[in-house]
């Protein structure tokens, strides 16, 4: 009788093991593109592309087209699509019209019936001979070089365009509101010292008005600091651009004790064309954290009204400004270009200095000024808050929880086992966390971002084709208490996901803080949790035991403060809590001991 039961409990402990191990985590099917909002020419070719099911009961996949609005699919695009394929070069009828259109990925079985099912998340439009209803009797103007500047509905909304002496888009002014943009192709440049963020961001801002990269960023520092190693003052920074400016300009020294004060220059600066000039238009150098150590090129910015439409009266309109595009030259890759809110640049970014100097306690810039000053009054745009953030907060909130049990088992792993066993290789995702990227995968991202981002050129290319990563927990070392998330978007790229750009979250309230992309898609992060206990433990093996050679218990967490190991959120360190130790690895793999750093 015992050993019936003892196997009848056997059996029943099995069970679900079994189960499990039959039925785990696949990659879910997800719609890549048309996402929403695009606009196809009919009679031509467009590319459908998607991510695949995982699923082994995966044999066919068909396409279907939907005019209004995913109500219903009455359409076959086509059908016997391998299990495999990923992409559709869709021959888009001649006679479709239609601003209502969705597409659905449709994965069967051997017996054709439906396994999964990704749709668009929005509507795209057709353009056929026919418009569609509600673009129809729509009148377009056009200046001498071919560039829209009006477009009027017969029952609609006026749209106004302007642009700058380069041809960017400047201005949408629709029914009475205007919204004025202006993002500088200013290149960017990794500071060649770590005492050279200033001499990097007068090199971009000298490179892009003189419109050629000569000048080195010894020859620039050299000018104003031969023989020293210090970073340089707002002083510093005028008396180089003003040397080696081309032409008319002539950069001074915005020097605010108010930070709406500050951003209204900023913008209105930056808006200023400078007369009898080749480049009318000039970026904007901000000293970041409060310090000189880490100087920042506002390259662009977006705000309700034009803040210099009146190009040399005193008073202009007062507007909200929204954000700022800036280059960063402490960190390459992700966080070397960004767009941050407004909301964000003053929080954590453009800081009163903290200075023994003239211009302590102030927020200072270096810019070509106006003609005339501004007074217009403005105020920081609030956070761009809707549904999809109270989405994003339940997806964090249940990725939280599977990310902790993953972190216990991680640290107690990492505790028992010796250095040499101990990998650096990537670690394979376990069915839960697996489970929560996928849900990740189906989120609508788009919808929580800032709109003005969207209609930045470089970002729409970069983020092409890409879905949302899980997010990343960095707890911040400067407010106790407070987190954002790194939310990763990521590409296929063979066998691999790669992050092609990463927003920044708060913690709070899930609200939209920043962005950051690049060209080609990277690894990111570079370091993870085992990884980093394994470098601290390489380190110093003897702080992770006690006096009779017991393993002590291991703590780990994402952190970040600006500061001598990161001057960017895109770069947390890992920090490792062992007994009364505490060790800091970065994304370079660098080890550091708390004591070595204070």
């Amino acid at each position: 009788m015992y050993k019936l039961t003892k196997a009848f409990h056997l059996i029943l402990f099995l069970i679900p093991i079994l189960l499990f191990i039959s039925h785990p985590a696949y990659a879910a099917l997800s719609l890549t593109q048309p996402a929403g909002g695009e606009v196809i020419d009919a009679d031509t070719s467009y590319t459908i592309t998607w991510l695949p099911s995982d699923s082994p009961d995966a044999v066919t996949q068909e396409i279907r087209l939907s005019t209004d609005s995913g109500l219903s699919y009455p359409t076959l695009i086509t059908s016997g699509l391998s299990f495999s394929t990923q992409s559709f070069n869709w021959p888009v009828p001649s006679d479709l019209s239609t601003s209502k259109a969705r597409i659905k990925i449709i994965c069967l079985d051997s017996a054709s019936n439906i396994i999964e099912e990704s749709e668009s998340e929005g509507d795209f439009s057709v353009l056929g001979d026919a418009l569609p209803v509600d673009m129809k009797d729509t009148s377009y103007e056009y200046d001498n070089l071919n560039r829209l500047t009006r477009s009027l509905p017969e029952e609609g909304i006026e749209n106004n365009y302007t642009y700058d002496a380069l041809g960017n888009r400047l201005n949408l002014t629709t029914s009475g509101t205007q919204e004025w943009r202006l993002i500088l192709p200013v290149p960017w440049y990794l500071e060649e010292k770590s005492y050279y963020s200033a001499a990097a961001s007068s090199k971009m801002t000298l490179d892009y008005i003189r419109q050629d990269s000569t000048l080195t960023q010894d020859e620039i520092y050299n000018y104003v600091a031969a023989g020293l190693t210090r970073e340089l003052n707002p002083q510093d920074v005028r008396t180089i651009l003003n040397h080696f400016k081309p032409g008319a300009y002539n950069f001074t020294i915005i020097v605010k004790a108010d930070i709406l004060d500050a951003m209204r220059d900023i913008a209105h600066w930056m808006d200023y064309e400078v007369p009898n000039t080749a480049v009318p238009n000039t970026s904007v150098l901000i000293p970041a954290f409060g310090g000189y150590d880490n100087w920042m090129v506002v390259r662009g910015a977006a705000a309700s009204e034009d803040p210099n439409a009146n190009q040399h009266l005193w008073q202009t309109a007062s507007f909200t400004v929204y954000g700022f595009w800036l280059n960063d030259p402490a960190i390459s890759g992700i966080g070397e270009n960004s767009y941050k809110t407004a909301a964000e640049l003053q929080s954590t970014y453009y800081l009163p200095l903290s200075t023994a100097d003239t211009w302590a306690g102030k927020y200072v810039a270096v810019a070509e000024p106006p003609r005339q000053l501004s007074r217009a009054r403005i105020k920081i745009a609030d956070h761009y808050l809707n549904e999809y953030n109270r989405d994003l907060g339940d997806l964090a909130g249940a990725n939280d929880q599977v990310e902790a049990n993953d972190q216990n088992e991680t640290e107690l792993k990492a505790q028992s086992m010796s250095v040499a066993a101990l990998s650096m290789n990537t670690i394979v995702l376990k069915p839960s966390l697996e489970k929560m990227k996928n849900k990740f995968r189906r989120f609508n991202w788009k919808k929580i971002i800032d709109p003005h981002l969207l209609k930045d050129n470089n970002f729409e290319s970069a983020i092409k084709n890409t879905f949302a990563g899980r997010p990343i927990k960095v707890n911040r070392l400067d407010a106790p208490g407070k987190f954002y998330y790194l939310l990763p978007l990521e590409r296929i790229r063979g066998a691999k996901s790669l992050t092609a750009a990463v927003l920044v979250i708060d913690g709070s309230d899930f609200s939209f803080k920043e962005a950051s992309w690049v060209k080609n898609p990277v690894n990111f992060p570079k370091i993870s949790r085992q990884q980093a206990i394994l470098l601290a433990k390489r380190k110093n093996p003897i702080s992770f035991i006690d006096r009779k050679g017991k393993s002590l218990r291991i703590k780990s967490e994402l952190v970040w403060q600006s500061g001598a190991l990161s001057s960017s959120p895109y770069r947390p360190f890992w920090r490792i809590l062992v007994g009364n130790k505490t060790w800091f690895v970065t994304e370079e793999g660098k080890v550091f001991s708390a004591d070595s750093i204070k």
